[in-house]
């Protein structure tokens, strides 16, 4: 991550607070004074003066007027994945987050499912590859960022198969 964090101080822009979108690749944390998270989008990098979590509880609450812990405790219940659960954050956009470690913890990461963010491991750790051209080191083994990657999936299956079930198509 240290390298993430030496392009973002040459080329992030500094904001009070961020709405995650389609864009959004991964949330990192970082301890600083001025700022708590580094978020990295398709086309941008931001310094964001909220931690990961507060990021992602704000999205939840101001955007769509749930609260996190009821989105989690849904999920949580219909994959049965009671820790480190991931969120939908927004149902007709696709946007799926899964974290790295317990979400409240200060280390914990979020990654976005998205079609440019792919997984893969240097030795024993995690990496993230974006558009197999960056390289993304994590505090993680391979293997968490392989389970949660794959509940994300699953996720994004069961929505997508909801979706098609509601709309009344058939295959």
């Amino acid at each position: 991550m240290e390298n993430i964090r030496k392009q973002a101080e040459q080329a992030a822009t500094h904001i009070e607070k961020y709405v995650t979108n389609e864009d959004t690749y991964m949330i990192l944390p970082v301890r600083a004074m001025k700022y708590y998270s580094i978020v990295l989008e398709k086309d941008a990098i931001y310094y964001i003066k909220q931690t990961p979590f507060e990021i992602i509880k704000h999205f939840c609450w101001e955007l769509d007027w749930t609260t996190y812990e009821a989105r989690s405790k849904a999920i949580a219940e219909n994959l049965y994945i009671p820790y480190k659960t991931l969120i939908m954050l927004s149902k007709e956009k696709n946007i799926i987050a899964f974290p790295t470690m317990t979400p409240a913890h200060v280390e914990c990461s979020w990654i976005s499912l998205h079609s440019d963010v792919n997984t893969g491991r240097t030795l024993n750790q995690a990496a993230l590859f974006i558009n197999w051209e960056q390289k993304i080191e994590l505090d993680i083994s391979y293997h968490i960022l392989q389970v949660q990657y794959e509940r994300a999936l699953q996720l994004k299956m069961l929505l997508l198969s909801s979706h098609f079930y509601q709309k009344g198509l058939s295959f």
